[in-house]
């Protein structure tokens, strides 16, 4: 969002503005599918930032949803 605020200012605006309170704030409602859209705003550098951040995020929910499984694997291998 950093490089949003600074090289594409009207746009951070639009994601972080929340009703009331101004922009600036954490607004997911607008943020988090604005990142998983194919909209990068006319700049190379957002395309390749929001498919790292698409990335970290499959990563993340693959850990948290498959350590359960591999917990009671190595629960089981314990005994």
């Amino acid at each position: 969002m950093c490089y949003i605020r600074t090289y594409h200012y009207v746009k951070w605006k639009e994601l972080t503005t929340v009703n009331g309170f101004g922009p600036g704030w954490v607004n997911g409602f607008r943020s988090i599918p604005w990142l998983l859209s194919d909209d990068v705003v006319g700049d190379g550098k957002v395309a390749i930032l929001k498919c790292e951040y698409r990335r970290l995020v499959y990563l993340t929910l693959t850990v948290v949803l498959t350590f359960p499984v591999v917990a009671i694997i190595l629960q089981g291998q314990a005994k």
